[in-house]
């Protein structure tokens, strides 16, 4: 049984600019931290694996960096799971995994408010920039770090 609650997100000022901007997302990332972003990645990837989880998330995906980068860093045991509420950048995570052969990994599109996970379903959790994004002056915030701690 899944024991998602039920969440009414209020009207979130950023969800429009990423439905918008899938196209130049990771273009404008790597231009913006002079590719610091995929070294970033990396490094989080060797500590969110290190313990060897059954079973990750790559909390607001975007595009998938992180979970692609987990995905060929991980064991084949080790199921990824990628969750963001934009659908156009799941659609380019989506490609993204198809070009690079990496098709195990189930992402899914849903609230970070209200994840479509039962308690306790991660070992770990992943989250690349979009940290910020749910907890700097967001008055969502200890919704949003609940709800992570509920999936974990």
């Amino acid at each position: 049984m899944n024991k998602t609650k039920q969440h009414n997100p209020p009207s979130r000022p950023l969800q429009k600019m990423f439905m918008a901007v899938p196209p130049s997302y990771d273009r404008l990332n790597r231009l913006l931290t002079l590719r610091i972003d995929e070294y970033w990645r990396g490094r989080a990837a060797k500590a969110i694996l290190r313990e060897r989880p059954g079973k990750v998330l790559d909390l607001c995906t975007g595009t998938g960096d992180l979970a692609l980068r987990l995905r060929e860093k991980a064991s084949e045991k080790t199921r990824i799971y990628a969750l963001d509420y934009s659908e156009p950048m799941l659609a380019v995570a989506r490609d993204k995994a198809r070009k690079r052969k990496l098709h195990a990994i189930d992402f899914r599109q849903g609230d970070a408010a209200a994840m479509p996970f039962d308690d306790s379903f991660f070992d770990a959790v992943g989250i690349a920039f979009a940290f910020r994004n749910l907890t700097y002056k967001n008055p969502d915030r200890d919704v949003f770090l609940q709800e992570i701690l509920r999936v974990l």
